[in-house]
């Protein structure tokens, strides 16, 4: 994940995420990276659901 702006940041005050344009930018490019990833790990988990299918199918045909 990325490293919000507030780190170390003079102009900090209790609330200021709401009016804060760096970290919305910032909130906004994390949370397409999360989404990014959470598509990523779904695509993988589809295929390598498929693979143990077909893995299965072909230990079925082999005991027959």
């Amino acid at each position: 994940m990325l490293q919000a702006p507030c780190h170390k940041c003079e102009d900090r005050v209790l609330g200021c995420h709401s009016t804060c344009e760096k970290y919305k930018k910032f909130k906004q490019e994390n949370d397409a990276l999360i989404e990014k990833i959470r598509n990523t790990t779904i695509a993988n988990a589809i295929h390598i659901d498929a693979c143990h299918k077909t893995m299965k199918r072909k230990n079925r045909k082999k005991r027959r």
